[in-house]
């Protein structure tokens, strides 16, 4: 699951808590999964799933939550500036030059 703010739009104070213990920057998901997508495409593996959080990996991420409680909200559910989220950019679709 990533950050998106589709995500956070409506989210509780308890949901930004979970949002702490499974979410991770786009930037992360993406370093994962695109790997493993150019993969299966060359290889013409259509119709395999790829995961990034699988059961057991939530699970854990669960077991070790007090160490990413206050990642990206505080315990009031206000968003904690930090630099991984201020590096976003929004990057055009096309280049001009």
């Amino acid at each position: 699951m990533s950050d998106a703010d589709l995500l956070l739009d409506g989210a509780t104070d308890a949901n930004k808590q979970v949002f702490n213990i499974l979410c991770e920057q786009p930037e992360t998901v993406a370093a994962y999964l695109v790997p493993r997508v150019r993969t299966v495409v060359a290889r013409g593996n259509g119709g395999r799933y790829i995961k990034y959080l699988t059961l057991p990996r939530a699970l854990a991420r669960f077991i070790t939550a007090p160490l990413r409680a206050n990642r990206y909200f505080d315990r009031q559910g206000k968003l904690i500036v930090c630099v991984r989220l201020m590096t976003r950019v929004d990057l055009p679709l096309y280049s001009t030059m």
